[in-house]
This record gives C-alpha cells, sequence and structure tokens, in this order.
C-alpha cells in the first residue's frame, strides 16, 4: 500500500510481542495518513513524525495511522462522502486489522475528530457489531482543532 493513500497503516510496534493497546490516528480535512502528523525539517533527518516518535516512547502500544480521500467538494460536483459514511468505513478498516478488541485510543485532527464522534455516537443507535466493539473498547480521544460545533 502507498503510503498517504486510503486505508490503515501500521507505524509502529504492530508486530511482535503482544501490546496492551492500540492508538489511531485519523487526520482531517485536506490531510494525509503520514503527511499530516509530519514536522518538515530542514533535512530529511530532521523530519518528525508524531506517531513514528509516540511508537518508541509506548513500545506497549500499537500505533497506527488511517488514510481516506479528505478533499473538498465543490458545490455542484460530484458529492463526497457524508461524514457517517466515512466513520462506517473507518469502522470495517479497523476490525478488518483486528483492532476493537482491546483498549484503543484516537489521536483526531479536525474532520477526523468528527468521523470517530460519528462512529462512536453511531454505535449506539446502529446494529453494525463492528463499530459497537471499537465503541466498547474506546478508552480516550484526542481532538485537535476538531470543530464541534
Amino acid at each position: 500500500m502507498q503510503e498517504n493513500s486510503d486505508g490503515l497503516y501500521d507505524i509502529a510496534n504492530t508486530v511482535g510481542t503482544p501490546t496492551k493497546a492500540d492508538i489511531v490516528f485519523v487526520h482531517g480535512l485536506r490531510g494525509r495518513s503520514h503527511e499530516t502528523w509530519k514536522y518538515k525539517g530542514q533535512t530529511e533527518a530532521a523530519d518528525f513524525y508524531w506517531h513514528s516518535e509516540l511508537g518508541k516512547d509506548l513500545p506497549d502500544c500499537d500505533i497506527w495511522t488511517v488514510g481516506y480521500p479528505a478533499g473538498i467538494t465543490e458545490t455542484f460536483r460530484a458529492p463526497g462522502m457524508i461524514i457517517d459514511k466515512r466513520a462506517g468505513n473507518l469502522a470495517l478498516k479497523l476490525a478488518n486489522a483486528g483492532l476493537g478488541g482491546r483498549p484503543l485510543i484516537f489521536i483526531t485532527h479536525s474532520m477526523g475528530g468528527l468521523i470517530v464522534k460519528a462512529l462512536l455516537t453511531g454505535s449506539q443507535t446502529q446494529a453494525d457489531q463492528d463499530r459497537k466493539r471499537i465503541a466498547s473498547h474506546t478508552r480516550g480521544i484526542v481532538f485537535c482543532a476538531t470543530p464541534h460545533r
């Protein structure tokens, strides 16, 4: 899978010794799975990926990042996917990777926070078992610049 494309990416600690929790980064509007979490240094060696560094600090946690199309839909063009549908897709991606069976923490930016919030609130009203399982194992959410209203 190509970096920054649609999908779920394992970033750190996902192979080998069993870990205690999963941490999932979800980017926002116009963001990308890897670039959103990157500080671009003056040289490539100075680049800093937040999710990779967190994996070093928390070796007992698997670190993941999600990519999805997050462009801006202009009026009268092909409609974008509504947030609730994106939330369902996120639940499916997480479930297909086996996430949702142990504590889960989300770190979100912008629209990513709205998607995670829709996933969790939708678990109360929809019959989707993936959403219910993910919601029941969610222990925390970090909202960065999420427009709750």
